[in-house]
């Protein structure tokens, strides 16, 4: 492949604040807005909250953009996952691997003709803030725990359970990860390395760590 060859998006799949897994572009056609207040089953927000923002492990912002579902609900079994080690995956993997077989779906793409194939992962790293939590209740760890909040399994999970020997790249590039990579897989291709390839983000707020760190910070 040259640097001249079109390379063509085939499947897309995801997980947007207001719509959930569908609809996005009539809504943002419509310029509605997807701000609400925090999840009650996210965090106890009210616990956090204080109108200084300078007042360090506060939030002072009153809300933000969420998805719609549950961000904990997971098909466990479909991905081969035992419920001991589901109870250790990070969401942002567990939603990455319904997005990125979603998208193979949308293309027409079978988990036969995945299984083997020259595919690469690039996929960017949102916050490990699950991998944190975990660290905050040890006893409660397990076999799992570690490979549960890894940043490396954003994109080694993927190529494992699709059974894919292309690269498996996770990719922190701060607010640039996603756009990055989407870059280093088009480069992947045109250099040869992969014949296909999943370029996938995830970013989500799990507790008020990373929320009160942003708002601080301003």
């Amino acid at each position: 492949m040259t640097n001249s060859t079109p390379i063509a998006i085939i499947g897309l799949a995801y997980r947007a604040p207001g719509v959930g897994r569908k609809d996005l572009w009539e809504y943002l056609k419509e310029a509605k807005c997807a701000w609400s207040k925090v999840p009650a089953e996210r965090f106890d927000y009210d616990a956090f909250h204080f109108p200084d923002k300078d007042k360090a492990g506060c939030i002072a912002a009153e809300g933000g953009h969420f998805l719609p579902d549950d961000i904990y609900a997971f098909d466990a079994p479909f991905f081969h996952l035992r419920a001991e080690e589901a109870r250790s995956v990070d969401p942002h993997h567990r939603m990455l691997l319904e997005c990125a077989f979603e998208a193979a779906e949308s293309a027409g793409i079978t988990l036969l003709d995945l299984a083997g194939s020259n595919t690469g992962v690039f996929s960017a790293i949102g916050s490990p803030e699950h991998g944190y939590m975990m660290g905050e209740d040890l006893p409660a760890s397990s076999n799992w725990t570690c490979v549960g909040g890894a940043p490396c399994m954003f994109a080694n999970r993927l190529s494992y359970f699709f059974d894919l020997s292309g690269p498996s790249i996770a990719v922190d590039a701060a607010c640039a990860s996603s756009s990055y990579a989407i870059h280093m897989a088009c480069q992947s291709l045109r250099a040869g390395e992969c014949d296909a390839a999943f370029a996938s983000g995830c970013a989500l707020l799990l507790g008020p760590g990373q929320f009160s760190f942003l708002d601080t910070m301003g």
